[in-house]
């Protein structure tokens, strides 16, 4: 019996991590990037230093490297991340305070709050964001002094890739992780004239929100993650497993 297709739909420097997790739990993965991650250049320089820098993505950082200008001093700036990929990215550049939220960005403020020595009232925090975000959590603390920069931008495909469109009809499961992401899918599924052949395919998401956005197609079942992680979706696909072979 061949393994079940499973659609991996994330930029191509996650996708291929991703496909080796799923292909050990005894799926065979599909890859198809639906989001073309591109840098938006900035000068960190002329930005003044801030008491902290907040990061909801491992994209913030993504075409920042020290020798491109971080600032002196900025390493010992401490990060709040989104998740821990962040913080690893955070890390891998150099900065020595990272402090991982699991939970999404509404775990940010808690621990934001909570940080010894803790943040003056009035701090000065430098958000670095992609041109489109769900949430802002700047709005969610105001009364910190903000400074928001967008350091990439997310470009979404317009086609499928020819295997794609090839193993289609064959999926067994498809992964979504953010709203653009479904976005991107659920156009091109519809300009493709692929709408029927969702009914028979398994979605697994990293939220309800993001759930929601894919509702414009059929689908057999769909699932949405107890918690906004990869992991969680990858433990989705593998309960799903053995829910079919119980």
């Amino acid at each position: 019996m061949l393994p079940p297709l499973v659609l991996v739909t994330r930029p191509i420097e996650q996708a291929g991590q991703m496909a080796e997790k799923i292909r050990a739990l005894g799926f065979c993965p599909v890859i198809q990037p639906l989001l073309d991650i591109l840098p938006v250049r900035i000068d960190l320089k002329s930005i003044p230093r801030p008491d902290a820098l907040v990061m909801s993505s491992p994209q913030a950082l993504k075409f920042y490297d020290i020798p491109d200008g971080w600032p002196d001093g900025w390493m010992d700036i401490p990060v709040f991340a989104v998740g821990e990929a962040t913080a690893i990215s955070a890390k891998k550049k150099g900065f020595k305070t990272v402090v991982a939220g699991q939970a999404g960005i509404d775990r940010l403020p808690s621990l934001m709050h909570e940080f010894s020595p803790p943040l003056s009232p009035k701090a000065r925090i430098l958000y670095l964001r992609g041109a489109n975000i769900t949430k802002n959590i700047s709005r969610i603390l105001p009364d910190y002094d903000w400074t928001e920069v967008v350091t990439y931008r997310a470009e979404q495909a317009d086609k499928f890739l020819p295997h794609t469109v090839q193993k289609f009809p064959e999926l067994s499961a498809i992964l979504i992780f953010s709203e653009r992401t479904a976005e991107a899918f659920c156009n091109i599924v519809i300009r493709s004239g692929l709408e029927n052949k969702t009914k028979n395919i398994s979605l697994f998401t990293l939220s309800p929100s993001v759930l929601k956005s894919c509702q414009v197609l059929q689908w057999k079942t769909c699932y949405s993650a107890d918690a906004p992680t990869q992991d969680s979706v990858i433990e989705l696909l593998q309960n799903s497993i053995l829910t079919q072979d119980a």
